[in-house]
């Protein structure tokens, strides 16, 4: 299965959609279910934070009003 990780694309998710038709068809109903759920609650926390933060992942905005989890300050070296 795909995971989340930076914007995902629309091919990612039509992607992740028919592995779990897959998934299924060949009898696998409790995993289809929980994948499901899994990608559903994924989506809103990513919505969430994006409202939250005012930006999303990897954008620049004049609206963005924090980072995401994970960010650091650089400098050239």
């Amino acid at each position: 299965m795909v995971g989340f990780g930076a914007e995902r694309r629309g091919s990612d998710v039509e992607s992740d959609l028919s592995e779990l038709l897959d998934e299924f068809r060949t009898g696998d109903g409790v995993n289809l279910i929980r994948e499901s759920v899994r990608m559903v609650m994924q989506e809103l926390i990513e919505t969430e934070a994006t409202e939250q933060i005012g930006a999303g992942r990897c954008e620049r905005t004049e609206a963005r009003t924090t980072e995401r989890n994970g960010s650091e300050a650089s400098s050239l070296r």
